[in-house]
């Protein structure tokens, strides 16, 4: 990680120093070719720090950030874990399938993280309020949504 801060630091220096010399003369120009090298150097830096922290740790230059790739690995591995809980303990309370939730998420956890990125018991609640809105419960109860979960394939539930 301290790769990683210090090329993103060098890169931020090489942009203010791109900043500061644009419109400048031929000899500044050349000063810009060479900082636009040192650009492309910390840019592949990143790359290979990323490549190296692996897909779940990513540093994800593009669409999804660390946090991103987080959040959705967390939420995945949350709510099968729920899921499977409350297959097991169809007579188990909300707050014991959220417990579930919980375990299932710190299992994602990267080293050194002890807090959710995700709010379990948020994320149940829209789970709940989104299976009545597509007609997959007669309400947004808890009694109906163990009866959705209960009776619909995992793979299905999953995908909702």
């Amino acid at each position: 990680m301290a790769d990683y801060q210090t090329t993103a630091l060098q890169l931020a220096q090489a942009q203010g120093a791109v900043a500061a010399l644009q419109g400048a003369t031929q000899p500044v120009a050349d000063a810009l070719k060479a900082i636009i090298a040192l650009q492309t150097t910390a840019f592949q830096s990143l790359q290979s720090a990323q490549t190296s922290m692996g897909s779940a740790n990513s540093l994800t230059v593009g669409i999804l950030s660390i946090i991103d790739t987080r959040s959705q690995t967390e939420r995945a591995a949350g709510k099968a874990a729920a899921i499977n809980f409350v297959k097991a303990n169809p007579t188990c309370t909300e707050a014991q399938a959220i417990a579930a939730w919980t375990t299932g998420a710190t299992s994602t956890f990267p080293p050194g993280c002890t807090m959710p990125v995700n709010n379990p018991a948020g994320l149940l609640e829209a789970y709940m309020n989104n299976a009545h809105a597509i007609g997959a419960t007669p309400d947004t109860t808890w009694t109906s949504f163990v009866t959705l979960l209960i009776n619909t394939p995992l793979a299905t539930l999953l995908a909702m």
